[in-house]
């Protein structure tokens, strides 16, 4: 058995940009009392997960896990903890808890970060 995230899930869950969790997000941008660099962050993590879907070359499962995990945090939202059974899930979750103690900002930028460098990989 594979813990793999499909290139379709990937697709998926950057494609689908859940509104719930993006509208979150816009919030916590809009009411800070920066200068607008996290509006401006939030912008650029934004079209970073829409690039990710374009990409020729497939990432590694582990940088899946991580495109997962930091795009969960980057957005402030806490995945549902899978069942007993879902391995897929857990792996997910696993890695989501990896990275839970980041700022959202700083999910963010690695987040950009990652894509950035697959990008430049192709």
């Amino acid at each position: 058995m594979s813990f793999v995230i499909t290139n379709e899930e990937l697709k998926s869950l950057h494609a689908s940009n859940p509104a719930a969790e993006i509208k979150t997000a816009i919030e916590t941008a809009a009411t800070s009392d920066d200068d607008g660099s996290k509006q401006a962050l939030l912008a650029k993590f934004l079209a970073a997960s829409k690039e990710v879907t374009d990409l020729s070359k497939a990432p590694s499962d582990s940088i899946k896990l991580t495109l997962y995990a930091l795009y969960k945090q980057g957005l402030g939202a806490t995945p549902k903890k899978p069942g007993m059974l879902d391995f897929v899930g857990k792996k997910k979750y696993e890695a989501w808890e990896g990275k839970k103690d980041l700022a959202v900002n700083e999910a963010q930028q690695q987040y950009i970060d990652q894509v950035e460098e697959l990008k430049k990989a192709e």
